[in-house]
């Protein structure tokens, strides 16, 4: 299975699975209004042709996942809900190898402010 199916089969499982919030998909327009608290998606292909000394060279893809909500704990329980879907699960060809809080931030928008916390979700051919 190729990039492209795998994203597709990311996209499925989200579709499908995601019932938390509204999903941003990287690249598309998304709209703020009436919005208190949405994740970002984006499937991010890693290519590699030499072994490197992380020790990830097994690694396929990311998905960065940003999640945003008005309260610093809802981020983290949001965390916890995508860690119960992703855990044990296969994407195409493709298994979980990690997930990590890569940070946190504060964003300001017309619409107020939103914590955000980012997950980095490390692929895995199998």
């Amino acid at each position: 299975m190729g990039l492209l199916e795998n994203k597709i089969e990311l996209s499925k499982k989200f579709h499908t699975e995601w019932t938390e919030t509204e999903i941003h998909w990287y690249g598309l327009e998304f709209s703020l209004d009436g919005i208190e608290e949405w994740i970002h998606l984006e499937y991010v292909p890693k290519f590699e042709s030499n072994a490197t000394l992380d020790g990830f060279r097994d690694t396929l893809a990311f998905i960065d996942i940003d999640v945003f909500a008005r309260k610093e704990n809802r981020t983290f329980e949001l965390y916890d809900k995508i860690l119960e879907m992703l855990s044990s699960t296969r994407i195409g060809n493709n298994g979980i190898r990690d997930i990590t809080i890569s940070g946190k931030d504060l964003i300001s928008t017309d619409n107020g402010d939103y914590r955000v916390l980012k997950i980095t979700v490390l692929l895995k051919t199998l």
